[in-house]
């Protein structure tokens, strides 16, 4: 009996009925036009219509008790808003982009249950398993067998501060933010200016520092690779240990802060919270982004930042997602910017093995008064246990801070430095800059090229730049 995978999960309890046969290709569609005084007509356009087909199943189970519960499961495995790579044991090595339409209706039977999914593939092709391919001097070679073009994906490492990233041949042309000119003054638009992983304290200090509803006690430690709280003091409501670092070349204006961390939810009755404090040249607190469990709801944290300090603030974020466990047992990043009076906070966990940022989410706040101004001059990291609750697992696990610089109409900005990730997807159009987001990036005019039938090549400018690789599946009819 044969089954499939969708989403990257299969269920034992599931098989695809018998003498099931995908079918043979997707539906081709061509228009015409009569022309007077000519027998027959005239083709005018052809293309491969979206693939729909029907996919007999049968749930095997003990009772009809079980059965709903696998019904139940299904829907969570099956029903997504975009469509899912789908697998069929009966076709190894090919791939459809499917989602699922309708409703099946199973019959109630004692041993198992027949039913039939509606499946619908907008990208009516399917795909091999995926090649890659690396640039060698700036140059690639790639050889596609498939019998239509299909789209690659990007990935480079930056070796230094480029303006642009460009690939080419004499057929298409896809570019990432401006090439410079002659003449043209090349101004980073990000400076980092701090970068510490925290595999020590050195330059941390832990006096002359205060938090929000509550007290600082206990101590900070290292294990190399993160820091942490080594004990957290005592009191009834939040204690935990506190330390703050300079930023060199402060104040700050415009700046971005980006915190890596771990906060994870032992079991639903622990509380903690991460708070990054911003402070200036005379010590004041001026704003506050933070990770919190305080209570209520499953496993989920919350995200908190606020623009202002001491009576004169303003709260902009405090949310736990909209399904409230978004980040439960996070483990990614936390951003809090100022760039031309506006804040704005980002979080997204990231994915262990392909550092993709998943869970995202970012809100903003204009200062338009500009109250909040002050210069970025120190920052202050802080980890509490509320009361005698057990408290949750909490790590910093790193912490960088940029000095944003204003672009103007002569100087063309750095879009990404040494070590930066890049990432195309040329189907989806997405670009990713080191996990997130970027289509603002993208250069007007240039497009999101696919590789053809047979064998092409690309260039990859500016030279010497990158480390990078082209990925890639053979489409089929």
């Amino acid at each position: 009996m044969h089954t499939f995978s969708f989403n990257g999960e299969s269920r034992d309890y599931l098989v695809i009925g018998r003498g099931w046969s995908l079918p043979a290709w997707a539906p081709i569609e061509r228009e015409s036009t009569n022309l007077r005084g000519r027998a027959g007509a005239v083709q005018t356009a052809f293309k491969t219509g979206v693939r729909r087909f029907s996919l007999p199943i049968t749930i095997r189970s003990k009772n009809d008790v079980d059965k709903q519960r696998f019904v139940e499961d299904m829907s969570s495995w099956l029903i997504h808003e975009k469509a899912k790579e789908m697998q069929f044991t009966k076709y190894p090595n090919r791939t459809l982009i499917a989602a699922i339409e309708g409703s099946p209706d199973f019959e109630q039977m004692h041993a198992f249950g027949e039913g039939v999914l509606n499946i619908v593939c907008f990208d009516p092709w399917l795909y091999g398993p995926e090649k890659m391919n690396v640039f060698k001097d700036d140059f690639i070679q790639l050889y596609n067998e498939g019998k239509v073009p299909t789209p690659p994906k990007f990935k480079a490492t930056v070796l230094d501060d480029i303006t642009s990233v460009q690939i080419f041949n004499d057929d298409a042309y896809f570019q990432l933010g401006n090439a410079v000119e002659v003449d043209t003054t090349v101004t980073p638009k990000e400076e980092r200016l701090l970068n510490d992983a925290l595999g020590s304290l050195v330059g941390w200090g832990s006096t002359g520092m205060e938090v929000d509803g509550g007290v600082i006690a206990g101590q900070m430690e290292t294990n190399g690779y993160s820091v942490g709280a080594q004990s957290y003091g005592t009191g009834t409501s939040w204690h935990g240990p506190a330390i703050k670092k300079s930023v060199p070349q402060a104040p700050l204006e415009d700046f971005k802060i980006r915190v890596k961390l771990v906060h994870k939810n032992p079991n639903i009755s622990a509380r903690g919270r991460m708070e990054i404090y911003l402070l200036d040249e005379q010590n004041q607190d001026f704003g506050k982004f933070a990770m919190k469990r305080t209570g209520g709801g499953g496993y989920g944290n919350a995200v908190e930042a606020r623009a202002g300090g001491g009576t004169s603030y303003r709260y902009f974020a405090n949310f736990a997602g909209a399904k409230g466990i978004e980040w439960r047992d996070f483990d990614g990043v936390l951003e809090l910017s100022r760039i031309g009076g506006i804040w704005e906070i980002y979080v997204a966990k990231i994915d262990p093995i392909t550092k993709a940022h998943t869970a995202r989410w970012r809100e903003s706040y204009p200062d338009t008064a500009l109250k909040y101004a002050n210069g970025l001059a120190q920052v202050q990291l802080h980890i509490a246990q509320s009361g005698t609750t057990e408290p949750t697992l909490m790590r910093f696990g790193g912490i960088e801070v940029f000095r944003i610089n204003p672009e103007t109409l002569e100087e063309t900005n750095v879009i990404a430095s040494a070590n930066d990730e890049i990432e195309v997807d040329f189907r989806t159009k997405e670009v990713l800059l080191n996990g997130q987001p970027r289509p603002d990036l993208f250069a007007f005019g240039s497009d999101y090229f696919k590789i053809p039938e047979g064998t092409s090549s690309f260039a990859l400018a500016p030279e010497g730049k990158f480390e990078a690789s082209i990925r890639f599946r053979e489409a089929f009819r």
